[in-house]
């Protein structure tokens, strides 16, 4: 429910935990009909209903939390699907932050906590900009989903920065939290 990726809750197929094409709508549906079936207005329900401002998430959020369509608050669903969230582990080839990483290293390995959906990966430029970010010649992941490897071109006595982004996600659809990789090469 907190994930940025769309694609479990509108033009998808039934591959959810509900079985269910186009799972935004359904949920839509569901917690209006528990709010509906739970007032004893019903005119003012469905009034409340046209009248929300679905552009004020905090509106949204009171509403929903009115309705006990879930088991718990939303602050702690969110609070537990943060704690679900892979992250990296580490880099095989030098820690991150090194002041002193070899420019002939030629590839940069990400271990992840968990395994990984092989099919989404992303990595974007830092506050720092393109200038920062390395040339990456290709990339594979390991055959067990745990960490995907970068080919990538390094020059001496530079700065690298970028980040390893969302886009990676596990099996569930579950992404990565963001990370940053920063490191210098020597001058030799």
């Amino acid at each position: 429910m907190f994930s940025p990726w769309f694609y479990n809750w509108i033009w998808n197929d039934t591959i959810n935990e509900f079985k269910t094409r186009d799972l935004g709508y359904y949920m839509g549906y569901a917690i209006a009909e528990k709010y509906y079936n739970k007032t004893s207005d019903k005119k003012k329900a469905i009034k409340t209903l046209i009248e929300l401002d679905y552009t004020n998430q905090e509106a949204i959020d009171s509403f929903i939390e009115k309705t006990g369509y879930f088991t718990a608050a939303l602050a702690k669903l969110k609070e537990d699907f943060e704690k679900s969230r892979p992250t990296v582990v580490g880099i095989k080839e030098f820690p991150n932050g090194d002041q002193n990483v070899r420019p002939s290293t030629s590839q940069i390995t990400i271990h992840f906590s968990t395994k990984m959906d092989k099919r989404f990966s992303a990595t974007d430029i830092s506050d720092l900009g393109k200038d920062y970010f390395p040339e990456i010649l290709s990339s594979v992941f390991a055959e067990d989903g745990m960490s995907i490897t970068y080919n990538v071109k390094l020059i001496p006595g530079k700065r690298y920065k970028f980040y390893i982004w969302e886009s990676f996600r596990t099996e569930r659809a579950i992404p990565l939290v963001k990370y940053l990789v920063d490191f210098y090469t020597s001058t030799y």
